[in-house]
Formats: structure tokens, C-alpha cells, sequence
């Protein structure tokens, strides 16, 4: 069995305060390395590198990931028609029995013996078992609607000043911003309900006026004790101290200092179960501040079949609960921990709240802070572009515990999950993550340069992103970048277009210059909502230009793309709005490409040498040596001052004793000619001069693009006496024709 260890917390070496590190164990997924003996009809259905210990029978048990690929469309379809924002009860149980259908007809042709279901999750495509043996297995794996096997794996475990940093206080004395009538989900080390953060209560739920704790159970094995580590406790505090009218239901999937993968896919079942089924707990958020040390390539992330999570976090979302996760704490700079690396979810990194000295922190990371002050990103914190957020993260006192870690940070998230949608029940949870995204502080990670907002509870709650207004455009740099945000509460000023001829009504801006003349790709893939997406030249938002528009570029979504030719030292106003007024949870990607393309050029003069008087010829060829096709290939020919023009081949003008041809495009590897002909003016050397440019571009390699020829001009031979031959005599040709005639007759 592999297992998911203790929340993302570090070890503290300073003096004066005790600290836990609960380190980070056994990956979850490691990369998916060809291995000889995993067959090749079974590659795209397990991991590579579980394979061996598969194959001799050390694993035994899996989670089975069915094929769904019918049932999400019909719920999807559902509610569409009755214009639903989320999974009803009535979608909720069709799903339920579609899905105990696909189990049901693989189980039945299985013999008996050869599978055993260990656990089964009504709501998700999954079901958790225990094989006889490797055939049992492969006979399974052959199944079509059996997407692939997942060992069960091992995680782990990964309020002082962070609350006036967000600005919690602000919200806090209105009503309807402290989450009331909502509940987070903190699947951890269980919750120790009868501390005073959490009413106290005497059970879960007792009494119903103060008690925060709605909700207890024991998905691991029960250790007999209510938080046996404290770290859940600590969690589930924090969540209330963001949101101080939430409820908390509390989820004990640590066995020790692991949760195993089938106890956090129960558990999220369960809290699936809890929301759609009696007593309908009104839950908005799922904290995991849990994952793997495990560095995750992209494909464990996001493809479906590689990343048991994936679907658990998807129908976690579709009955209205945003799954937040901590990034991790090994202080990668490239990449985040799995699960939090999973499309759908909410992964949160760590920030001081607070200048609380230099301090060292342990386990895998194993860094120093030499100083620390608000907002300043830990050094233990994961960091990359897929990072969704931040939030305090050290140190953190909640529930009589202080601990630092990404495990903390995450809560905070969860939290305001709540205050947001207690607050604005109606919105999508796309437009809830836009409201932290596009509001929270910009904070710079100076390791890498990744830009992520900080969270800001008390902005969330305003109108309007920083980057509504034409005037106030958010400003984009770099050849490459992803901005995130959101257009919650955003506006259409007076005067402003209507983008990719949409109404539109909730529209964004952006700028940016570009530093040459290229390509530019800009799409929304990975927004929320249907977007709009168009570029403008102009100072005014009334005397706008537009370059490229599109409203669907074909993509998943209803999502936008469009490429333009930008020139160089141009400023660009890139807009971005939603199809009829959408908005929501925004992502736009920016790529900037100067193509390169390597001219060479020829010249010959024929020719040489050539007698005054007579018509000497250039002839000139542009080759493009790649790699990219030549855009706007100009030639140049520089005639020698003492030759006069004569001709020059189509699309070349003459002007001075310069001859410009216009070529055009070049593809790669291909080359084009031109001729001029001119007449020398007097004896002596000429020499011309071609040379090509392009009109946009890089040309990579320089010194091949111009080059020169020459011809000697000579005097002309005398007149009558071009070829310098003696001429034949009249009698001469008289005694030549005698000659032959005689020779004929002698023929026989």
C-alpha cells in the first residue's frame, strides 16, 4: 500500500518554540519510465514504474478508474437544459446509478475469486479492489471501459498576524462576509472539536449554537482519538478564523503519519455523500494541506488517466466544492507537489505574515531564511507558473498551535472559499476563484520571477478587478507568460467596442509593446467562462484600431485564440471579455515569436570582361537557408556609377543607380533570381553591389546577405575588322570551285 503522509508543515530550528516537521514520504506517482517487461497493451493503463513490483505479485491492490466518457456528458447536458450551476440531487443520483452500472458490467465477467472490492466510492468512476492474481489483473486491464489502475499510494502530511495581512478584520463585523450557513471539508488527522477554537463542543454539532464542528468521522483505521497529532485541529482553526461563521466537518484519513490514497478518495466521496444526500451539509470547500515529496512530471498532473485525484476533484466541483491544496514544502522553484499540480484545484504556496527573525526550516527543502517580513515568499514554499495562489503560511497559531508550512496557507484559502460564497451564493466557482485571484496583492518570487496574487479577503469583496478600466490596463512583459485573474464585477466603459462583435459587458485590458517586429500567439485557455478576446492599437478606449479578434478558437471551454504580426516599438491593447457578460476565473497566455530566416545572395556579371559598347548583365539570387519562411524579402542592387541602366526583371524599379526588386515571401530552402542589364559607360572595372533585407524578422547569420561582382570593360576592336580574319580573294574561290568540281568527276 502506498500512502499520502502529514500535511505540508516544516520543522523550525529556532529557538524557544516547539515545532513539527512531519516529513515527506514515498512519491505518489514517479516518472513514467519504460520499463521491458510492462506489456504494451497495458502502457496507457499503468504507470511504468509500478510495473515490476505488479508484475510479482507485491501489489495487489488498486483503484480502478472505469470509463466515464458517456455519463459526464449527460450530466452536463442536464444542466443545460434546466440552466443549473452545479449537480443537482436529481443529476447527483443518476450519476450514482450510472456509474454502479459500468462497475457492475465489468464485475460480471470477472470468475469468481478473481476480484474482490475492498471499498467502493458510489460517487466517482472508481472503485478500490483486491486481485487474486497477475492474470486476474491483466483479464481486467484488457477491459475497455477500465481507463487504468492506480496502487494505493501514500501521502503526507505536508492565527497572530495572517489575518489582518488578508484583511480579514475588515469583513469580519459584516454579517453575510463570515461564511454563515457554509462548511469546510479538512480531510487531515482528524479534529479535536472539544478545543475552545471550535465552540468547544461536547459532540459534533453540540451544542448547534456555538459548536463549529457540524460533522466528525474516522475514514483511516480508528486510532481512538479525536486529532492524535494536533495538525488537523490547527487546519480546520485557521479555516474558522477566516470565516468565523463556517462549520467544519472533519475527516480523520491519516493512519499515523500517512493517508492512504483509498482513504482520501472515501473521504471525498463521503463529503460528495454529505452535500447531496440528508442532512445536505452545505459544503463549499475541501481543504487537503497533504501531498506527495514526489517531484510530478506534467503528464501526473494533468492527464487524466495518470492522476487518480483528477476525477475526484472534477465531481467534487460539479455539486458547487472547490478542492484547495497546499503547493508543498520542498522548495522547488519548477514545479508543485502533486495533488496540488491537479487541473481543478486551488494550490496555495506560503508567505510570512509577519518579520518574526531568521529562521531555518528542515526536511527535504532544507533552507534559511535570513530575514523574514510580510508577504515575503518562504523558502521552503513550491513555487512555479502553475501555482495558483498564495496566503500566510508562517508562522501560524491556531487551535494552542503554532506551525509553519503550506499546510497553513491553505486553510486561509479554504476560509475565505466560504466567506465568498456565504456571501455570493449564486456565482459560479469560477467567479469565487476570480474574486481571490484578480484581488489579492501581486507578490513577486524572487527565486524564479513567478507573479502570484497574495490572498486579500477584504478586496475580494469589492467591485471590479485592478485592470477594468481602458486606463488602468495591466501591463505584460517577457517573450512568454500567463497572466491569472478574473473579470467579477468588471464593466464596459462608454465608447468601448464591442469585442470579436460580441456585446460583451465584462471586459478587462492589457498592454504590451513589442520589443521587435513578430509573431504573437494570446489565447484564454484555461479560463473559467466564455471569453472574448481582441487587440487594439490606440491612446483612447473611443479611438481604438483593431488588429485580431476571436471569440472561440475551437478549444474546450468556449475559450479564445487569435495570432497577430506585431511591429516593432508598437504599443498593443489586448481586451478580454465574456460571450453576453460572462466572467469568471481568467487565464491569459502570451507568446511572442520573431521568425528567422538566414538570405543568401549570389551575384554574377556576364560578361567578363566585356568590350565598351556592349550590354553587360547582373545576375542576382536570394536564397532563404531557414529556418523559418522569409517575410518581405527586398533586394538591392547598387549599379556602378559609370554604366547606364538598361533593364531590370518584373517588380524591380530603377532610381539614381539603385535598382530595388521586391521579392516577397521566401519558404525555406527556396530562392528566387533577378536580372539588370546595363551599359558601360567607359573602359575600367565595374563592380555592383546586391544586397537583401527583410521587411520583419531576425536574419541570424550576418555577412552572407550582401556581396559584390565585377567585370573589366575593354576597348572595342576596330570597325570592319571585328573578327581579326584575313577575307578570301575573288581568284582564290574561282580555284577552289575547280578543285572540288575536278575531285567529282574522278568519283567512280
Amino acid at each position: 500500500m502506498i500512502k499520502i503522509g502529514l500535511p505540508h508543515t516544516r520543522l523550525i530550528r529556532f529557538a524557544g518554540l516547539a515545532a513539527l516537521w512531519l516529513a515527506c514520504g514515498q512519491p505518489a506517482m514517479a516518472q513514467q519510465l519504460v520499463q521491458p517487461s510492462l506489456p504494451t497493451w497495458a502502457a496507457s493503463k499503468v504507470a511504468a514504474q509500478h510495473w515490476p513490483r505488479i508484475e510479482s505479485g507485491e501489489v495487489r491492490e488498486f483503484i480502478v478508474q472505469f470509463d466515464d466518457g458517456d455519463i459526464q456528458p449527460e450530466a452536463r447536458e442536464s444542466k443545460l437544459r434546466r440552466n443549473l450551476k452545479f449537480d443537482d440531487t436529481e443529476i447527483t443520483a443518476r450519476k450514482v446509478t450510472r456509474y454502479k452500472q459500468l462497475k457492475d458490467q465489468v464485475k460480471a465477467v470477472m470468475a469468481p475469486g478473481e476480484v474482490e472490492v475492498v471499498r467502493e466510492y458510489s460517487h466517482l468512476p472508481m472503485s478500490f479492489i483486491r486481485v487474486r492474481d497477475l492474470a486476474s489483473l491483466q483479464k481486467l486491464l484488457r477491459r475497455k471501459d477500465v481507463l487504468a489502475i492506480h496502487p494505493d499510494e501514500k501521502l503526507e502530511l505536508h492565527l497572530n498576524e495572517s489575518l489582518p495581512l488578508i484583511g480579514q478584520p475588515a469583513v469580519a463585523g459584516i454579517a453575510n462576509y463570515r461564511g454563515g450557513g457554509t462548511a469546510v471539508a479538512v480531510l487531515d488527522t482528524g479534529v479535536n472539536y472539544t478545543h475552545a477554537a471550535f465552540g468547544p463542543c461536547t459532540a459534533p454539532g453540540t451544542p448547534s449554537a456555538s459548536c463549529k464542528v457540524i460533522y466528525a468521522a474516522d475514514i483511516a483505521p480508528n486510532d481512538g482519538s479525536l486529532d492524535a497529532d494536533g495538525h488537523g485541529s490547527n487546519v480546520a482553526a485557521i479555516s474558522v478564523g477566516v470565516a468565523s461563521d463556517t462549520k467544519i466537518v472533519a475527516l480523520d484519513v491519516f493512519n499515523g503519519t500517512g493517508a492512504s490514497l483509498s482513504d482520501i478518495l472515501t473521504g471525498i466521496d463521503h463529503v460528495i455523500d454529505l452535500k447531496t444526500l440528508p442532512p445536505y451539509y452545505n459544503i463549499v470547500a475541501i481543504n487537503l494541506s497533504l501531498g506527495s515529496s514526489a517531484k510530478p512530471t506534467a503528464a501526473q498532473c494533468s492527464a487524466t488517466t495518470a492522476n487518480p485525484i483528477y476525477n475526484p476533484i472534477s465531481e467534487a466541483s460539479g455539486v458547487g466544492i472547490l478542492t484547495v491544496i497546499s503547493s508543498g514544502n520542498s522548495g522547488w522553484t519548477d514545479t508543485i507537489a502533486w495533488p496540488a499540480c491537479t487541473p481543478g484545484a486551488v494550490s496555495v504556496g506560503a508567505v510570512y505574515d509577519a518579520n518574526v527573525g531568521g529562521l531555518s526550516w528542515g526536511g527535504s527543502a532544507n533552507c534559511t531564511d535570513s530575514t523574514t517580513a510580510p508577504d515575503k515568499i518562504t523558502c521552503f514554499s513550491n513555487s512555479a507558473a502553475s501555482l495558483t495562489m498564495l496566503a500566510p503560511g508562517a508562522l501560524i497559531a491556531a487551535a494552542g498551535i503554532t506551525y509553519g508550512g503550506t499546510s497553513q496557507a491553505a486553510p486561509h484559502v479554504a476560509g475565505a472559499v466560504a466567506a465568498l460564497r456565504g456571501a455570493y451564493p449564486d456565482e459560479t466557482l469560477d467567479q469565487t476563484q476570480a474574486r481571490m485571484l484578480n484581488n489579492g496583492k501581486s507578490i513577486t518570487d524572487p527565486r524564479n520571477g513567478v507573479v502570484k496574487p497574495r490572498l486579500n479577503l477584504a478586496a475580494s469583496f469589492s467591485t471590479g478587478p485592478g485592470n477594468d478600466l481602458f486606463a488602468q490596463a495591466a501591463g505584460l512583459s517577457g517573450q512568454s507568460g500567463q497572466a491569472s485573474g478574473g473579470t467579477v464585477n468588471a464593466t464596459k466603459e462608454v465608447g468601448e467596442p464591442n469585442h470579436a462583435g460580441d456585446v460583451g459587458g465584462k471586459s478587462v485590458w492589457y498592454l504590451w509593446t513589442a520589443p521587435a517586429s513578430g509573431l504573437v500567439n494570446l489565447d484564454t485557455h484555461g479560463s473559467g467562462f466564455d471569453t472574448l478576446l481582441a487587440v487594439y492599437t490606440g491612446t483612447t478606449v473611443g479611438g481604438l484600431s483593431a488588429i485580431a479578434a476571436n471569440d472561440d478558437d475551437g478549444s474546450p471551454g468556449y475559450v479564445s485564440g487569435l495570432s497577430f504580426d506585431a511591429s516593432a516599438g508598437t504599443t498593443y491593447r489586448i481586451a478580454v471579455d465574456g460571450w453576453l457578460g460572462a466572467s469568471g476565473a481568467l487565464v491569459l497566455n502570451w507568446a511572442y515569436y520573431v521568425p528567422s530566416s538566414d538570405l543568401a545572395v549570389s551575384l554574377i556579371a556576364a560578361p567578363n570582361p566585356i568590350q565598351l559598347g556592349g550590354n553587360l548583365v547582373y545576375a542576382a539570387t536570394v536564397q532563404n537557408l531557414g529556418p523559418d519562411t522569409a517575410a518581405g524579402v527586398n533586394l538591392q542592387l547598387t549599379l556602378p556609377a559609370n554604366a547606364a541602366f538598361v533593364s531590370a526583371s518584373s517588380g524591380c524599379l530603377h532610381n539614381n543607380g539603385v535598382v530595388d526588386c521586391v521579392l516577397g515571401g521566401l519558404a525555406n530552402n527556396a530562392s528566387i533570381g533577378i536580372e539588370v542589364t546595363v551599359a558601360p559607360q567607359s573602359e575600367g572595372l565595374l563592380t555592383a553591389t546586391a544586397t537583401a533585407t527583410l521587411s520583419s524578422g531576425l536574419d541570424p547569420v550576418l555577412g552572407n546577405e550582401a556581396v559584390s561582382a565585377s567585370s573589366q570593360v575593354v576597348a572595342p576592336l576596330p570597325s570592319g575588322n571585328d573578327s581579326g580574319d584575313v577575307p578570301i580573294p575573288p581568284w582564290a574561290l574561282l580555284l577552289l570551285g575547280a578543285g572540288l568540281y575536278g575531285l567529282l568527276l574522278r568519283r567512280p
